[in-house]
């Protein structure tokens, strides 16, 4: 219990001092380099909102440190990511079905008296709200781990889904 306490301690301070970082913005370069490549990237969407730029696209995101300029794909925020590389139509896509997924699971889970098929459906709702809270720093939904566990999560509940319409229209 004192090894798991003292990591938890660890991490919980780590936090603490993040938190403490946000009133010295200027003092903090990850945080100045995240606003700037924000900026940028809210500047490129507004210049193309609808269709989005595509996937090999890249933008020039300047570093702090080592004080230099890189042409890169990646973005922190993942929203945006969805944003930039697929449009309004790709983000509000992807929130639609993360929204119909967790609904049809919360619903399956008020239905569900087997401790499996509720075990995966708590798995479901935990798993993708994390994703979702997650997603403002790191790309969950642009990550091969994301969009892999989205597709399982939507297969078991369109599975679900379609099995309970069957029962619903057997004779």
């Amino acid at each position: 219990l004192a090894v798991f306490s003292q990591e938890y301690l660890t991490v919980i301070g780590g936090l603490g001092e993040r938190l403490a970082s946000f009133s010295s913005l200027g003092l903090d370069i990850s945080l100045i380099e995240r606003a700037r490549e924000t900026k940028t990237i809210v500047e490129m969407i507004g210049v193309n909102p609808i269709a989005g730029y595509g996937l090999g696209v890249e933008y020039d995101r300047w570093f702090l440190v080592p004080k230099h300029i890189e042409s890169t794909s990646y973005i922190h925020n993942g929203y945006l990511n969805l944003w930039f590389k697929f449009g309004i139509v790709g983000l509000v896509l992807i929130l639609g079905i993360s929204y119909q997924l967790l609904k049809k699971s919360y619903f399956f889970l008020g239905q569900d008296d087997d401790w499996l098929q509720r075990t995966i459906l708590k798995t479901i709702i935990a798993s993708w709200v994390g994703a979702l809270l997650v997603s403002i720093t790191s790309p969950q939904f642009y990550s091969f781990d994301g969009i892999m566990l989205l597709v399982i999560f939507c297969a078991f509940i369109s599975h679900r889904t379609m099995s309970q319409e069957l029962v619903k229209t057997a004779p």
